[in-house]
């Protein structure tokens, strides 16, 4: 009693102290701008749509914080590629359990990028809710945030399958409380997003690069990265001629091709490149460095995954093919045998494009590194994955989690595989765009060009670019058993390598202990996050 008594006197107290002094308290905080006073100009209308970009950079590529995982690291990339079959778990508990299919929703990786997916819709109905369509940098901002609120909800009905519509501002007095809608209402909305990001036949809001190798115009979202998600979105929905229609008009717009050395996607001499439809643009601020193990510089960390075995066990010559960055690394996302045969089956055992996407430990001899000791890899069957390994002309020069290096979104060679996907599926001859590929991995061109021609290119070309699993989902909702009959039995059989010292490798498997590893048709959809069910009760409905 004595405690409540206290802080009702000084309640009133402070009640009192205002009422008689409110002239002499009421003044303006010096360097904050109020809220009614932040959504006016085209510089307001930029800065917001800044935090947009941020939003999605952080969810796709990025680490950091979230209310559900705390500072452990995770993001959309990663996610999604674990969830594929060209991983195998690795020795994490968030990832081994994403990687084998045994996770739960309180698996805080799931709370996370839900998290982090919404938050980029939530910083994009800012820019949609306050800024009006006054001036051409307005237009260009909303068709912006239109164009993130859209890529968002794809991910987000494509793993969750029904989930809250959130297209305004959510305000504490609606408690945050909001049932799922239908999912034929939720690709409506994005498709209604992408047709008003676009605009108009003839009156574009988005910008287009100038030429294909300007690098500058493309770190913003062009009008012919909305019409790629867009044609995805159409693909995803068995709108085979609208599909083409779209990525017909980033081919035939030649602002976009591929480049000559697949070895430098992910690295910094791709930073801007033709093949890059959209990309999470990193550069060198003095002010926006790595600070803490919760402030990784410009979401710059995911490369480390699966470098730990070059600081810690192996060695590299000065010569060394790769620069290795010897410093840093963690141990995971480590390839499947399946990966390495597609590629070897495909493309004999010396292709440039798979040496540039996994190597095994007989190429690590011409690669001119030594395995200095013996250790004990979990989750490894012997195969490394360089694509988006890091290398030292990526990084940062100080910050060891940093990483100058552009992250991809979508490349051109996605776009060309889709067209030649969703030309196959309607009837029309796709091998013109699937040649093109092949022809840059130096393969044979194919003639009357198959399904299963381009899922096999699909696999080999797009590896680990967390592309795969949605891949499957379409080509299952096709009724072709993609999902079981590639991740049935993901993380039933666990690997184990143990790499000797000089170079020798034995690798031991292991039933995995838990009954429900594999994929199951329940995981068709991820379990709504724990968190979202405690807070939203409405999840359910």
């Amino acid at each position: 009693m004595k405690q409540i008594a206290i802080v009702l006197c000084l309640s009133a107290a402070l009640a009192l102290s205002v009422s008689c002094s409110e002239s002499l308290l009421n003044i303006p905080q010096l360097g904050v701008q109020s809220e009614a006073n932040s959504y006016i100009t085209d510089e307001d209308c930029d800065a917001a749509t800044a935090a947009v970009y941020a939003a999605w950079r952080h969810a796709w590529s990025g680490t950091g914080s979230s209310s559900a995982i705390g500072t452990t690291f995770c993001n959309l990339f990663w996610f999604k590629n674990l969830l594929s079959d060209e991983f195998n778990p690795g020795s994490q508990t968030y990832q081994t359990d994403l990687a084998s299919y045994t996770y739960t929703n309180a698996n805080p990786w799931i709370g996370a990028i839900y998290e982090f997916l919404y938050g980029t819709v939530y910083y994009a109905n800012i820019v949609i809710d306050n800024f009006k369509p006054e001036s051409e940098t307005k237009m260009r901002c909303i068709a912006e945030a239109k164009f993130f609120r859209a890529l968002s909800y794809y991910e987000l009905i494509t793993l969750w399958g029904r989930v809250p519509l959130v297209d305004h501002v959510m305000t504490p007095e609606n408690n945050y409380q909001i049932a799922p809608s239908d999912i034929e209402t939720l690709w409506k909305f994005v498709l209604g997003d992408l047709d008003d990001a676009i605009g108009p036949e003839g009156a574009p809001l988005l910008v287009s690069k100038n030429s294909i190798d300007d690098k500058d115009t493309g770190t913003r979202i062009t009008l012919e990265a909305a019409y790629a998600v867009r044609g995805k979105v159409h693909l995803t929905l068995k709108n085979y001629s609208e599909a083409r229609a779209d990525f017909g008009k980033v081919i035939g717009s030649g602002k976009y091709g591929l480049i000559d050395n697949i070895g430098d996607l992910y690295h910094t001499a791709a930073n801007g490149c033709r093949e890059y439809i959209f990309e999470n643009v990193r550069h060198w601020d003095t002010n926006n460095l790595y600070t803490s193990s919760d402030d990784a510089a410009q979401d710059g960390w995911y490369g480390l995954e699966e470098n730990w075995p070059f600081m810690y066990a192996m060695e590299a010559a000065d010569d060394a093919q790769y620069p290795f960055v010897t410093v840093a690394g963690w141990g995971a996302m480590d390839p499947t045998r399946k990966v390495y045969d597609s590629f070897v089956a495909e493309e004999g055992p010396n292709s440039v494009r798979r040496l540039a996407s996994v190597v095994d430990t007989t190429d690590l001899k011409a690669l001119k590194v030594t395995i200095l000791k013996t250790c004990d890899w979990k989750g490894s069957d012997a195969y490394f994955r360089f694509k988006w390994l890091m290398r030292t002309d990526d990084e940062w020069d100080t910050g060891w989690t940093g990483r100058l290096n552009n992250t991809p979104c979508m490349r051109y060679a996605d776009v060309l595989l889709m067209m030649a996907e969703a030309c196959v599926r309607d009837g029309e001859d796709g091998d013109a765009y699937i040649n093109e590929v092949r022809a840059r991995a130096g393969l044979p061109p194919v003639s009357g060009a198959t399904i299963a021609d381009v899922k096999k290119e699909r696999l080999l070309e797009l590896c680990f670019e967390a592309t795969r699993l949605q891949d499957l989902k379409r080509w299952d909702e096709c009724g072709e058993g993609d999902l079981p009959a590639n991740l049935a039995d993901k993380g039933k059989r666990v690997p184990r390598t143990i790499g000797m010292e000089g170079g020798a490798c034995r690798v031991e498997w292991t039933d995995n202990p838990d009954p429900s590893a594999g994929w199951q048709e329940s995981e068709r959809y991820l379990p709504y996050p724990l968190v979202e069910i405690q807070t939203n009760k409405l999840i359910n409905e």
